[in-house]
């Protein structure tokens, strides 16, 4: 126990009194793991901060499935990020070997802020002095690579330069896993199946099949020539809105039919808003589409051989509308939904 108290002691700084160690110690759990031994993973609620007193652990991250390996943990705190914001785990912690961990629960936690706030303080500096000194590393990192590339061809620096920068930070790797934690439905999955240009969201009313198939008719013309696809053409394991969200993602353009005012549809529309993806609302009955999306351009149509034949013409000139501005020499701006 007073081995425990000096490990604890070594990871503070001394503007924490030993009054508030001893108080940390009493409050959490000491619990010993067995090598390769998961104490949390990625995209789990965070409901504890763990110090390792003695052994050491791995930190991974999971990208497209893959763990990469990121850091050792040998001595000090962890997970307290995820607790002090009360979000989820950004990466897998494994043990390496027999481990003994100091567990402090959220409830502890945030009675230790009322009766000690300072360990809250203390916890909050260690961040800090941790992102502080990756960032040190990063720089020097690219400091040295800098050093490397102007050595080479100088007609060619500017973009050697860029290029291994976007290497030495992998950039795109970060960006999916912002967006991981920010989507509960994590990184979009980018299998061949949820490919497609146009991602059809409708209710899965029979009377609306032949809706479907008339705008995949339209959708396969010469002159446009697009995929298209609707939730009920993915068979997999996969939670029907992870295949939801993956195929928004995947789509250049969403085609939307509010007939019926189904919840599904809605909550699927806003998440394709949300992405700005280009949208073309349709609806039978113009009473089904809310009054916080009528300021947006809807196609009113009728299920009758003339109304159909109307929808088409409308589709076709707004799908045209879409595909125009998608082209690299339009315009950037986020596209909202048309009709």
């Amino acid at each position: 126990m007073d081995n425990d108290r000096r490990i604890l002691r070594a990871t503070f700084s001394k503007d924490i009194s030993d009054e508030a160690i001893t108080r940390l110690y009493e409050a959490g759990t000491v619990v010993t793991y067995p090598p390769r031994k998961f104490l949390c993973r990625q995209g789990e609620f965070a409901d504890k901060l763990y110090i390792m007193l003695d052994g050491w652990a791995s930190v991974y991250s999971e990208i497209d499935d893959d763990l990469y390996h990121i850091d050792n943990i040998r001595s000090g705190t962890f997970g307290e990020i995820a607790l002090m914001l009360k979000g989820v785990r950004n990466a897998h912690i494994m043990t390496r070997e027999e481990s003994r961990v100091l567990e402090i629960t959220s409830n502890t936690y945030e009675e230790l802020q009322k009766s000690h706030p300072e360990i809250v303080i203390e916890l909050a500096k260690m961040v800090l002095r941790r992102i502080l000194e990756q960032d040190k590393r990063n720089l020097v990192k690219l400091k040295a690579r800098k050093e490397q590339i102007v050595q080479q061809k100088p007609q060619t620096l500017n973009e050697k330069m860029i290029k291994t920068m976007f290497e030495e930070l992998p950039v795109d790797a970060i960006a999916r896993e912002l967006f991981a934690r920010q989507s509960i439905y994590g990184v979009p999955k980018t299998d061949k199946q949820y490919q497609t240009d146009v991602f059809m969201v409708m209710p899965f009313d029979p009377n609306l099949r032949p809706v479907f198939e008339h705008i995949r008719n339209v959708c396969s013309e010469r002159d446009i020539n697009l995929t298209i696809k609707r939730g009920d053409d993915f068979f997999s394991r996969n939670a029907i809105m992870s295949e939801i969200w993956a195929v928004t993602n995947a789509a250049r353009l969403i085609i939307c039919d509010c007939t019926g005012k189904n919840p599904n549809v809605f909550y699927e529309l806003g998440i394709a808003h949300t992405l700005g993806k280009p949208t073309i609302m349709i609806t039978q009955d113009a009473a089904d589409v809310p009054f916080d999306l009528r300021s947006y351009r809807y196609i009113r149509y009728d299920n009758t051989p003339a109304g159909m034949l109307d929808l088409a013409n409308q589709l076709r000139e707004a799908i045209r509308k879409i595909l125009a501005s998608l082209e690299p020499s339009a315009s950037t701006s986020t596209p909202s939904s048309l009709g």
